[in-house]
């Protein structure tokens, strides 16, 4: 069995979540440390919470890991152009050295959609498109990016 740390990257709105990145290095550290083969952040939009975005503060996390994988356990695909999506892991994959790894998810918050001027659906054709896109894209960068591969 391997063992993956969820990082929290939303917080209190009296904390200011610049000052909690050592925090997170030393947790990530600890982590890698302890035989942790992973670590994870979610993405959120327009929530109640200041909330650190999960890509650039996983490249921001990634000497602390180690050699644990690192990625998203969900980003909001439909909201993401699909080249962008894909640009920004492949950035997240050289800068972790192979170790990134993508984690999608359809997103459920209205709100989130409505601020990109997505429909909120799930089941609406464009939502369905740019997911199909995304993950065709996904796949194309694989082949340029140092893992090349899937975990």
């Amino acid at each position: 069995m391997r063992f993956g740390l969820a990082i929290q990257n939303d917080f209190p709105a009296n904390l200011r979540p610049a000052d909690l990145v050592a925090p997170m290095r030393e947790q990530v550290a600890a982590a890698a440390e302890a035989g942790f083969s992973s670590v994870w952040m979610l993405q959120h939009y327009l929530g109640n919470l200041p909330t650190l975005q999960p890509i650039p503060t996983l490249a921001a996390l990634a000497a602390d890991a180690g050699d644990m994988a690192i990625g998203t356990n969900m980003l909001i695909l439909p909201l993401h152009h699909p080249v962008e999506v894909a640009e920004t892991y492949a950035t997240l994959d050289h800068l972790s050295g192979g170790r990134a790894v993508a984690g999608f998810g359809l997103g459920y918050r209205e709100n989130e959609f409505e601020s990109f001027g997505i429909p909120w659906t799930s089941a609406s054709p464009g939502t369905r498109s740019r997911w199909r896109s995304s993950v065709r894209c996904g796949r194309a960068s694989r082949s340029t990016s140092p893992g090349g591969t899937t975990r």
